[in-house]
């Protein structure tokens, strides 16, 4: 089957930007610090839908290859006419900071969106050799968000994707009013940073302009989240010892696990835990997470 792009090149080609839209859209405050991959640590799914948030019986699935190439699907699996915009988020950025550079491609009208090489290219930087990135595609009202994309420039391919040894593999669409919802974990709690007075545990998506701040309690509510499949991070700033002027950035994976009562509760309840130790990084004392 030939696939038509949407659009003429000359209209993908939008300038890379930063996109404030998340839980604020203030600050630029530049660390220095890059988190560049978006497969490290444990992926997250959304658990918790709010009963004003229903998913719509529309979806998107996709392939991956030397292009990308999205299809939208309605509730019988047709094909889908769909009017919005993709944007393309750049990995590296940590939103708690600094609001991620970003491409916005309109959305023509179309069952079938195609990003073609020029405008991955684009994405990835000047003499860059490949690029993380993910896409949060956005219909009217409601939005889906797909993260893991790896694609190498050199190569002129995708080394990983959402789809990637997945068939049939699809993503719903929904408004942002889900949360990852659960149990705390005793020592996720005690890793929480002060901030402003407060005790504070501050959570991200890589390669996204969402993060959370959220008072620590028994049970945490991280959100509200795009609905979807993504890794969830969590920051923690501490003072450095004999370094004046300086913190320690450190970032962790964020797990959530399923646990039953016992046999006569059966739906599972979820516990959400601090994982491995992504990575460490010196930050100065004047840097701290954006007001949200």
């Amino acid at each position: 089957m030939k696939l038509a792009p949407a659009f003429t090149l000359l209209a993908l080609m939008g300038c890379m930007q930063p996109d404030p839209v998340g839980p604020d859209g203030s600050g630029t405050g530049e660390t220095g610090v890059e988190d560049m991959d978006l497969l490290a640590g444990a992926t997250s799914s959304t658990n918790w839908p709010p009963e004003d948030a229903p998913t719509l019986p529309t979806w998107v699935t996709g392939s991956t290859d030397s292009i990308l190439v999205l299809n939208f699907f309605d509730v019988s699996g047709a094909p889908l006419n769909s009017s919005g915009r993709l944007v393309l988020y750049k990995a590296g950025t940590i939103p708690a900071f600094q609001a991620p550079e970003s491409i916005v491609v309109a959305l023509e009208n179309s069952g079938t969106q195609v990003i073609p090489y020029a405008l991955l290219r684009q994405m990835a930087g000047s003499g860059a050799d490949s690029v993380f990135f993910s896409v949060r595609v956005d219909i009217d009202t409601v939005e889906s968000f797909l993260s893991g994309f790896l694609y190498s420039v050199k190569l002129k391919k995708f080394l990983a994707s959402p789809f990637s040894g997945k068939a049939d593999y699809s993503f719903n669409f929904a408004k942002r009013r889900f949360a990852i919802h659960g149990v705390a974990d005793t020592a996720l709690l005690k890793m929480g940073f002060t901030a402003q007075g407060k005790t504070t545990l501050c959570f991200y998506i890589p390669g996204s302009p969402f993060f959370f701040k959220v008072i620590p309690d028994s049970i945490l509510n991280i959100g509200p989240v795009p609905i979807g499949d993504f890794p969830v991070r969590l920051l923690r700033i501490t003072a450095t010892e004999g370094q004046t002027g300086r913190n320690q950035l450190e970032v962790y994976e964020v797990k959530v696990a399923s646990f039953n009562v016992d046999s006569t509760h059966p739906i599972p309840y979820k516990v959400i835990s601090c994982g491995k130790k992504i990575f460490t990084s010196s930050l100065k004392a004047s840097d701290s997470v954006r007001v949200d």
